[in-house]
């Protein structure tokens, strides 16, 4: 029994110790989270403002290639006609001369004549030819817009035709109207019509 303070003092001592060392050992610590820095929202694409539009230039008129005689015949609707230049000894003229006008009766035209008058006209080379030039203007191509306003113009032939304008459209001689105008040449401009003209008498109008 002699020993047991000493033994209380070491039992107290180690638990003092014991103590000591376990204030001694810090506490760990959890580490702050880092604050995590947002992205910058993307900037929204800037729409590029469409360039302006430039007008469209008006396409410049073909250039014709062919001359009175050629371009009426690919027209097609000329057949009689381009018979009767052949005829009367005028093809190479409205190949070759210019710059003329030329008031083409169609086929369609040559069928409105009554029967018998073609055949006559044929067989009167004279008369044929003086007919087929009163369809001629010759030293100009005068295209519609000008034609309009002319109130006469004198032919191949030598006598004058009349020439009127009401609503766009034009007639010459007071009965023949121009169904086509403006088709150009090498060596001038047709004009379609859709009848035959022939020199006007006095106090009536020719057709």
């Amino acid at each position: 029994m002699k020993h047991l303070p000493s033994r209380l003092i070491a039992t107290t001592m180690i638990l003092a110790l014991a103590a000591c060392a376990a204030k001694s050992t810090p506490t760990p610590t959890t580490p702050e989270p880092t604050p995590v820095e947002k992205a910058a929202p993307e900037a929204e694409p800037v729409a590029e403002a469409a360039p302006e539009a430039t007008p469209a230039t008006p396409a410049a008129p073909a250039t014709p290639t062919r001359d009175l005689i050629d371009t009426a015949d690919e027209l097609g609707n000329f057949t009689t006609l381009l018979k009767l230049v052949e005829e009367a000894g005028l093809t190479n003229a409205l190949r070759e001369d210019g710059p003329l006008t030329l008031f083409a009766p169609d086929d369609a035209a040559f069928a409105k004549l009554a029967a018998g008058e073609l055949e006559k006209l044929q067989k009167d080379k004279k008369s044929l030819t003086a007919l087929l030039n009163y369809h001629v203007l010759p030293g100009r191509a005068i295209k519609s817009v000008e034609l309009g306003t002319m109130p006469t113009a004198k032919t191949a032939a030598g006598p004058e035709l009349t020439i009127e304008s009401a609503d766009g459209t034009i007639k010459i001689n007071g009965a023949v109207t121009v169904v086509k105008a403006d088709v150009l040449t090498t060596n001038g401009v047709i004009h379609v019509v859709d009848f035959l003209l022939t020199p006007q008498k006095k106090g009536k109008k020719a057709k």
